[in-house]
């Protein structure tokens, strides 16, 4: 009799294991009605207000090559103006600079929240 350890390895097959595929229902799932498509944010549109976030912000690091600074939250803040950095980038950067300002406690999600549904598009 062979010890279990020893046993050499077998190699399955999905459809050896003799079990139904699952599939996922079509949405809305268990009767769930549809949502609506969000709403998206206009980086752009939310700089202006940022900025002055920034610009009274206490407690950032003094230090400029840190990604904690004033500098380099104003920096974020001008390429998303200028349209350097477009798209998702963007909208992880505005996301990127209130976390900062809200982590160093110059701004709470609230606020921001609020800051992002007057720039909608």
């Amino acid at each position: 009799m062979e010890d279990e350890k020893n046993k050499p390895l077998v190699e399955y097959q999905v459809h050896d294991w003799n079990v139904e595929p699952a599939y996922l229902p079509d949405p809305p799932y268990r009767g769930e009605p549809m949502k609506k498509p969000r709403t998206k944010v206009c980086p752009q549109a939310a700089v202006a207000e940022m900025r002055a976030y920034v610009e009274n912000a206490t407690n950032l690091d003094p230090w400029p090559e840190s990604d904690h600074s004033k500098e380099h939250l104003t920096d974020c803040l001008d390429k998303i103006e200028s349209g350097e950095v477009e798209g998702d980038k963007a909208h992880r950067w505005l996301g990127w600079v209130q976390g900062v300002l809200g982590a160093r406690g110059n701004g709470s999600v609230k606020e921001f929240g609020e800051v992002n549904k007057r720039s909608k598009r």
